[in-house]
């Protein structure tokens, strides 16, 4: 399904635009199927926290990486 996802996502923007949160405990299942996505893309979780805290992780990460980039 995560794949699914990623493809209609890909319609709409580039690969390098789209965050992917998974768990760590998933990876045997997440990490083949989501090759063709940028490491800096991939936002792995230690652990399962719940759809709120990995919603969190990718606006965290969005800001952070939008403050670096201002002039």
């Amino acid at each position: 399904m995560v794949r699914w996802a990623l493809d209609r996502a890909k319609r709409l923007v580039p690969i390098s635009r789209i965050l992917v949160v998974v768990n760590e405990a998933h990876r045997v299942h997440w990490e083949t199927v989501l090759w063709d996505v940028p490491r800096h893309n991939l936002l792995v979780q230690p652990r399962s926290r719940g759809t709120a805290a990995g919603v969190l992780l990718a606006l965290l990460t969005i800001l952070t990486r939008a403050e670096g980039s201002a002039p």
